[in-house]
């Protein structure tokens, strides 16, 4: 059996659903234990490997082997939610594991390498650890940075998984190249049900975001103000630090229970509070926000860009509406994805936008219809002649590389 080592990045959901696809085309699939190589694991999640079961002992998480020793000096703060949150039983495909080794005391034959979303800093220690462990394997590459369209380093790869939405330049078609979807086992390993019924109201997923998008913050603003006569309002979750994902520590929440022992961070906290989050806004867990997301009538997206696409995974495997501008969707290369009165709602000024809510909370029917449609898109999206196509790919990249 072949095997893949997928070299963590801050990218959980692409290690993720990475993970659980690899394991569908029956690969073994390895990651770098917390603290091999020269990865900065402080920028590093390694939560999704943690949540699932390990290969050598699947009736355990991994988490139950390894345990989670972190330090505020090498923790990547998303992943505090693993300890403070009631992780569930696990999930039921055995068939889906990992493991997670230390390379410099345990020796793997691994055939290829896959590396996620990030940007120079991050390719240039991966391709390092890959090199100084498995320099014979084949490198399958899914990086492209979340700001650039510019490929990192400089290097353009021979094998390119196209994780979607994502507008990739060069696009690589000339290539070995896969368009890579979600598979809805992030839910599984969150133990969040996909389908949650009834749904109530709206929410924006934007960390920072009066910082990182002002001309959008305005547009949210204006929006609420639009709808407070209705008595409407659609509230936004992301008020985390910046560079460690959804990090619950500095959420309102919490806020209160977090004890500064140090004049530094004190200072920090000061800093922060004036130029990197917004103490009102609460920041979900990972696992709320995807709980959130299946619960809500629509995902109000307000971004000129977003390589991730976090929101629109999270709108694709629970069936929930999007609301978005059309910029966002030409900036994504979203239009298979995201499809206006089908499966979502593409605005262009702030009163089409405000109209859209209210048509969606007070027309059952209308709603009804962008859920199937939304499901219909991903069903369309990901068929099951998807995973042949998936497993062709990987194959040719052994032959390629």
């Amino acid at each position: 059996m072949p095997n893949i080592c997928i070299i963590p990045s801050g990218d959980r959901q692409g290690q993720a659903n990475l993970i659980h696809h690899y394991c569908k085309i029956g690969w073994d699939v390895y990651l770098p234990e917390h603290g091999t190589g020269n990865l900065n694991w402080k920028k590093t999640a390694t939560w999704p490997g943690l949540l699932c079961r390990s290969l050598k002992n699947p009736n355990y998480r991994n988490l139950d082997l390894h345990g989670f020793k972190r330090t505020e000096g090498n923790i990547f703060g998303e992943g505090r939610f693993i300890q403070l949150e009631d992780n569930g039983s696990l999930y039921e495909d055995r068939s889906i594991a990992c493991e997670l080794i230390d390379f410099e005391k345990e020796k793997v034959s691994i055939d290829a390498f896959h590396t996620l979303r990030g940007m120079d800093d991050y390719l240039k220690s991966a391709l390092a650890l890959a090199k100084k462990y498995f320099p014979n394997a084949a490198w399958i590459s899914s990086t492209i940075s979340p700001y650039s369209q510019t490929p990192p380093l400089g290097r353009v790869p021979e094998n390119v998984c196209r994780m979607m939405p994502a507008k990739y330049v060069p696009d690589y078609s000339d290539k070995n190249f896969f368009d890579f979807y979600p598979s809805g086992f992030e839910f599984d390993l969150l133990n969040v049900k996909k389908d949650e019924t009834p749904r109530t109201g709206f929410a924006s997923f934007n960390h920072n975001f009066q910082l990182r998008y002002p001309e959008e913050f305005r547009f949210f603003r204006k929006l609420n103000k639009k709808l407070r006569k209705h008595k409407i309002s659609v509230p936004n979750f992301g008020g985390n630090t910046v560079g460690q994902g959804a990090d619950i520590k500095y959420s309102q929440a919490s806020f209160a229970k977090i004890d500064y022992t140090s004049l530094r961070e004190r200072f920090l906290l000061f800093f922060r509070g004036s130029r990197h989050f917004h103490l009102t806004w609460p920041t979900l867990s990972v696992r709320n926000a995807a709980r959130k997301t299946a619960q809500i009538k629509a995902s109000v997206v307000l971004k000129p860009n977003d390589y991730g696409g976090g929101v629109v995974w999270y709108s694709l495997i629970s069936g929930t509406p999007i609301i978005t501008h059309q910029r966002y969707v030409d900036a994504t290369n979203a239009q298979d994805i995201i499809i206006h009165n089908h499966n979502s709602i593409v605005v262009t000024t702030v009163d089409e936008a405000a109209k859209a809510i209210l048509r969606l909370e007070r027309d059952e029917e209308y709603l009804n219809k962008l859920i199937n449609g939304m499901r219909a898109t991903y069903r369309k999206l990901v068929p099951p002649e998807y995973w042949e196509k998936f497993r062709v790919f990987i194959q040719k990249s052994l032959q390629q590389d």
